[in-house]
């Protein structure tokens, strides 16, 4: 589910003004970064047609030559606008740079339009990514979070725009925006944030991590290029704690059970492609699942129908659905009931239906 922390529409606003700003750090004279745009306050392009109404509406004071040279601006083909701006020589202070901000935000939210986002946190934080990256990458390169908020998985859409919306993350030179895009999102995806309920639920705990289950190769590669640089960013290890302690202690303590030091993953095809290798909790669909716990001592629940869960190397509790039937010294390849399991080692445990 998702449901959005809602505001009204004045602390939508505030809010919304007081983050990107704190994102995007005052600047008090115009500057250009290679492939961006002639760029001065709180973000704002002069890559545009209406420059002069935009600081006219914002109540900045211009002299003669500003207001001629906007104009100019704003005249010229796209090709020449931010040389032009680069002629712009006045400073800006923070409070103009805010003003300049309210009357240019409204253009970066048709994307939160679209998706029908209340005024919320949620649409903050996508708002300001699509400040920064711009409407038509986000049209065009976010459709996977656009699916996301279709289909209520709060989960799957923070990871869209905390790990899959950095457009420069393949630069050669991450230090040339990359890191500062990776801190940017960190921020965003908190603000957005992971859980729904501050009483994190079985539902959504395995929201998570079935999130996790499909994206962690990717989690992993994305934290090692660019590691979580602020106190507020954490890693997903650390942003997930409540919900995998939820999962272990649903399903990982009872007697005898193998302490989990690996991952906690949810799906229905685990173990097959992906490399499992320690002491895992894999928690399977409610659908036929094909689960190998791989390396480790492992603990894997099936679920009511009929399912082939594998044990493989190290010493395994496979727990296969409705109705208990213990077995140790398991036999390699036996079936019980509807539910086929292979053990490997003599010392697996497998609870199966009756």
């Amino acid at each position: 589910m998702l449901n959005y922390v809602p505001l009204t529409q004045q602390q939508y606003v505030d809010l919304l003004l007081n983050f990107i700003s704190s994102q995007e750090g005052h600047a008090a004279t115009r500057y250009q970064n290679p492939r961006d745009h002639t760029t001065i306050g709180y973000g704002y392009t002069f890559f545009r047609n209406n420059n002069l109404a935009l600081w006219q509406a914002a109540g900045i004071t211009l002299t003669s030559a500003e207001v001629a040279l906007l104009q100019s601006i704003d005249a010229a083909p796209d090709s020449q606008k931010d040389s032009l701006a680069l002629q712009f020589t006045r400073s800006i202070s923070k409070p103009e740079a805010v003003e300049l901000l309210r009357q240019t935000y409204p253009e970066y939210e048709g994307p939160a339009n679209t998706l029908v986002m209340p005024f919320s946190e949620e649409r903050i934080a996508f708002v300001s990514l699509t400040y920064n990256r711009g409407v038509l990458a986000v049209n065009t390169k976010m459709q996977a979070f656009f699916t996301a908020i279709g289909n209520q998985d709060r989960a799957e859409a923070w990871y869209q725009i905390r790990y899959n919306s950095n457009g420069k993350r393949n630069d050669p030179d991450p230090t040339q925006g990359a890191n500062g895009i990776a801190n940017r999102r960190y921020a965003e995806s908190n603000l957005f944030d992971l859980y729904e309920n501050t009483m994190t639920t079985e539902a959504e705990a395995k929201s998570i991590f079935r999130m996790y289950t499909v994206h962690r190769s990717t989690i992993s590669g994305y934290e090692s290029s660019f590691p979580p640089a602020t106190a507020t960013s954490r890693t997903f290890r650390d942003e997930s704690f409540v919900a995998r302690n939820l999962l272990l202690s649903t399903f990982a303590l009872f007697a005898d059970a193998p302490v989990v030091s690996g991952e906690v993953l949810v799906g229905s095809n685990i173990g097959n492609r992906d490399n499992v290798p320690g002491n895992d909790l894999l928690l399977g669909e409610a659908r036929y699942n094909n689960l190998r716990g791989q390396g480790g001592d492992d603990i894997i629940y099936g679920n009511i129908v009929g399912d082939d869960l594998y044990g493989d190397a190290g010493n395994d509790v496979l727990e296969g659905g409705e109705g208990r039937r213990k077995y140790r010294r398991g036999r390699f390849g036996w079936e019980l009931g509807s539910n086929k399991r292979e053990i490997e080692e003599i010392d697996d445990v497998c609870y199966g239906k009756v």
